[in-house]
């Protein structure tokens, strides 16, 4: 008998996060827009010099999970770099030469994005996050480019996988109804525990230049194959209960994608 991962070949492989025991939305991220699954929260810390992570204002001993830090990171690993090629010390980088960060704006942003877009591998939203009890934090939601679509989705338990058209990107991401709809997706998976909201410095931040490293593909490649590489279990879902820290769910070819605007 051929048992079913055999048969299944990968088109969108998406790695998920014990999110309800582990809130680490941006090791997530980090893992999803390279697709390496190496790249969780212990790796990184064993990895990363510790002065790329952002200091913490209210702590000096403690560092924090900014949007800085994920930059930083993400230089440093050589799959951001700046112009010409040019690969410094994050510490010691214009930020500006490196990601365009798009504020939390609407129409006034759409030629710019529109200009840095089209060569983009992904990018990354960035929400503030007003939990019901009175704290605020923030999170990070990467989208994905796979081809013409993009593929968005927190990874968080109870997140689902949505795609967005490459022509349709600037105006989910930049007007009302686009951006209403996108941020309720991506709350979706915290129900009425929280209030998600564009940040409004960077609510979307574009790199620039691509390093030298490449996103780990794993498009036409039979499950069990992945299931070697990638080394954690495959999920049939983000309602299944996660046994280890991260797992990862597999969409085939024949499976499709639900576009965003599907309710």
């Amino acid at each position: 008998m051929v048992r079913r991962e055999d048969e299944r070949t990968a088109n969108v492989v998406y790695y998920v996060y014990d999110s309800k025991n582990n809130p680490d939305c941006m090791y997530n991220t980090l893992m999803n827009v390279t697709g390496c699954s190496s790249l969780d929260k212990r790796s990184i810390h064993a990895i990363v010099p510790r002065e790329l992570f952002e200091p913490d204002d209210s702590n000096e001993e403690t560092r924090e999970e900014t949007e800085r830090t994920l930059i930083n990171i993400l230089v440093y690993l050589q799959y951001i770099s700046g112009p010409n090629n040019s690969h410094s010390l994050p510490t010691d980088i214009n930020i500006g030469d490196y990601v365009k960060y798009f504020d939390s704006g609407f129409a006034e942003n759409i030629p710019a994005f529109v200009n840095v877009i089209s060569e983009a591998k992904f990018a990354i939203l960035y929400f503030q996050l007003f939990l019901t009890h009175g704290e605020a934090d923030t999170h990070f939601v990467p989208i994905v480019r796979f081809d013409d679509n993009w593929i968005v989705m927190g990874g968080e338990h109870r997140s689902e996988m949505r795609v967005i058209r490459q022509d349709e990107l600037p105006n989910v991401l930049f007007t009302v109804n686009g951006r209403t709809r996108l941020t309720e997706h991506c709350q979706k998976p915290f129900g009425a525990t929280a209030l998600f909201q564009a940040h409004p410095e960077g609510f979307c931040i574009v790199p620039l230049h691509f390093g030298p490293k490449q996103r780990n593909d794993y498009r036409g490649m039979p499950q069990k194959e992945v299931n070697k590489i990638i080394g954690w279990p495959c999920l049939q879902g983000t309602h299944t209960r996660m046994a280890k820290n991260h797992g990862y769910v597999i969409k085939t070819m024949a499976e499709g994608i639900k576009s965003l605007w599907d309710v």
